[in-house]
């Protein structure tokens, strides 16, 4: 806000306050720091291909499902490698599951 610093915080005002104080702790005090994140980020994937997303789309699509089903990712586990011979009966396997 221009000239914030010489308006008093009344009632009358309070809520743009708070959304101006917000912006600021949230957006513009980390500006340079999220504009250097979102620019590597676009290097790795392009900014038209996320237009498509809402952010919860994205979220899934980044993060997963927020539960983990164990059931289904053991019976669809492949072992390699010295896991290969033994599978899930290898000792580090049974530790892990």
């Amino acid at each position: 806000v221009k000239n914030g610093e010489n308006i008093d915080v009344t009632a009358s005002n309070l809520p743009e306050y708070i959304e101006c104080r917000v912006k600021y702790h949230l957006l513009e005090r980390v500006k340079p720091q999220l504009t250097e994140l979102l620019l590597g980020f676009f290097d790795v994937i392009d900014e038209a291909l996320l237009t498509v997303f809402d952010f919860q789309e994205l979220e899934l699509l980044m993060c997963g499902l927020p539960e983990i089903n164990t059931v289904d990712w053991q019976e669809n586990t492949e072992y390699t490698g010295e896991f290969e011979s033994l599978g899930s009966s290898h000792p580090v396997c049974k530790w892990f599951w």
